[in-house]
């Protein structure tokens, strides 16, 4: 579910291979190059370990599902996942003048939804309930439980 307009380009292009390919052939021009066999490497980021979470919770039903999901993906293209750490990864690589990728990103991405959030759900919701209520906004718990 894109949390703003801006994150859902490639969810937009993606779902038609005819639609990606015909947009990759225009941004990538002579760049663009197809592969005919399957990657060599499968990597993962942030995806669970068998027993990384308690046996009785929601994250653990979700962590199988995940997990069987990765299986399959393994076993089509005949390879081991690795988990990719791109915090250390990008330490690794970066111009020591830049600073580390927490800080870099810092409060970007939880800006940017606030803000589409705002502009796309909280203002028409605030609209459409004074519409109807006298002018008057609702009340909005700051603290959801």
């Amino acid at each position: 579910m894109p949390l703003a307009p801006e994150l859902d380009t490639a969810g937009f292009l993606v779902r038609d291979p005819a639609i990606w390919t015909a947009a990759s052939s225009v941004m990538y021009q002579d760049a663009l190059t197809f592969f005919q066999q399957s990657p060599p490497r499968l990597q993962t980021i942030g995806f669970p370990t068998p027993g990384t979470t308690a046996a009785d919770s929601a994250e653990a039903e979700a962590n199988v599902i995940l997990l069987a999901f990765l299986a399959k993906i393994e076993s089509f293209l005949s390879l081991k996942s690795e988990p990719v750490n791109y915090t250390a990864l990008w330490d690794c690589v970066k111009d020591p003048a830049l600073p580390s990728l927490e800080i870099l990103l810092n409060r970007t991405y939880p800006t940017l939804i606030s803000k589409e959030q705002t502009k796309n759900v909280r203002d028409p919701f605030f609209a459409d309930y004074a519409a109807i209520n006298d002018g008057r906004v609702p009340f909005i718990d700051p603290v959801p439980k």
